[in-house]
Order: structure tokens, then C-alpha cells, then sequence
């Protein structure tokens, strides 16, 4: 007869069941049984215009990294962000500590359909992407702000050629129709406050920013 304990996997992705193991004349024993080697498959995919340099096709053990790969696009196209189970712009990417299969998108456009992100913070926290990244003019880019502890995430500001989906989300998307900024704006918890306005049926209310 045999009770089962705990289980856990160790750096190199093996099982181990650890419990005890009640034997003749009912003597208990511990053991510890090594059951398997979790691997799954990491596929790399090229849309249209490009094309995957590096294994496109790999096996990779439980809480191992996969070997890197590079974005390729074709004479006239540029790489414009990864999708699939792994979304971002690195390039070459390297997907670590594995835990499920996973199959991921190179994305890519013609370069006159491509424009300039540029994804900049005000105050205290954190935004991904980060810098300036060439993305597909009409395509939705996931946007994300982070505040710092103490901060809130309080809109995003965005010139002219963008458009984000939520100004008031801090995860939300932005599409472009040409070069634009997006700005997280942050502010410290107690330096803002509640604003509600509105107007009558006959008359419209605009808010100025005063300096």
C-alpha cells in the first residue's frame, strides 16, 4: 500500500512523488519515485513578408529557455512585434523558462504601412513597450502602464496620428495612422481627485488644461 506526498519538479523538468510505501508485516518505508521529464514544443511562425532565422520548430525541457530566433522581413517590409503566446517586439527573442507549449507569430509589414511608436512615461512607473518601436499603421499594439508603489496610473496622452482605445485603462491598445507618442501620465496617491462635469441640453462643456 502506498500514500502519496508531495510532488515537484526539479531545474531539469523531472517528477518526483515523494510518500510512503507500507510493506510486509506493515512496515512504512518513505520513497521518492523520479516519474517523467516534462518537454513541450515551442513553434516560431513567419507571417507574410518575412521569414525565421534560427530553430523554428523546438523542444524545449520544463523551465528551460528556448534557443534564440531572429525576425527576417523580406526587401521592402519591416518586422513589426511578435503574437501568439508570446506578445512584444524583441528581436531576437529568446522565450525562457518554458512551462506549456507555444506556438508564436513574427508579424511584419510593408514599410509604407509601418510607423514609429514612441511609448513614454510622466511620473512614477513603468511602460511596456519601451522607447520607440516600429509597429503596422491600422493595427492594434497592447499598451501597458505600471505604477510604482504610492502612484496611480491616471490616462494615457497620445498626439495626433494615434488613437488608444482607453485613455483611462492601464492596459489597453493604441493603432496608428502615422508616426505618434503615447504618454503614461502618473500621479502620486492624495494629488488627485474626482471631477464630474456636466452639461445642460443646449450647451457643451470643454476642459483646458491651465499652466
Amino acid at each position: 500500500m502506498t500514500s502519496a506526498g508531495n510532488t515537484v519538479f526539479d531545474s531539469l523538468g523531472n517528477l518526483y512523488v515523494a510518500g510512503n510505501f507500507a510493506g510486509a508485516g506493515g512496515k512504512v518505508s518513505p520513497y521518492l519515485a523520479k516519474c517523467m521529464v516534462q518537454e513541450y514544443p515551442v513553434v516560431f511562425h513567419a507571417a507574410s513578408g518575412g521569414s525565421i532565422a534560427g530553430a523554428a520548430a523546438q523542444t524545449v525541457t520544463h523551465l528551460c529557455d528556448a534557443t534564440p530566433v531572429t525576425a527576417v522581413p523580406d526587401g521592402g517590409w519591416e518586422f513589426v512585434g511578435w503574437n501568439g503566446d508570446y506578445v512584444g517586439f524583441d528581436n531576437p527573442l529568446t522565450i525562457t523558462s518554458v512551462t506549456a507549449a507555444m506556438a508564436i507569430t513574427a508579424n511584419f509589414a510593408a514599410e509604407e504601412d509601418a510607423a514609429t511608436l514612441t511609448v513614454t512615461h510622466v511620473g512614477e512607473g513603468q511602460v511596456a513597450p519601451t522607447g520607440s518601436i516600429r509597429v503596422a499603421r491600422g493595427v492594434p499594439t497592447v499598451i501597458f502602464a505600471t505604477p510604482d508603489a504610492g502612484v496611480q496610473f491616471i490616462r494615457w496622452d497620445v498626439s495626433a496620428m494615434g488613437n488608444v482605445a482607453d485613455i483611462r485603462a492601464a492596459q489597453t491598445t493604441v493603432t496608428l495612422s502615422g508616426d505618434a507618442v503615447v504618454t503614461a501620465v502618473f500621479a502620486a496617491d492624495g494629488n488627485t481627485a474626482l471631477l464630474t462635469v456636466q452639461s445642460g441640453a443646449n450647451g457643451a462643456v470643454e476642459l483646458m488644461a491651465l499652466s
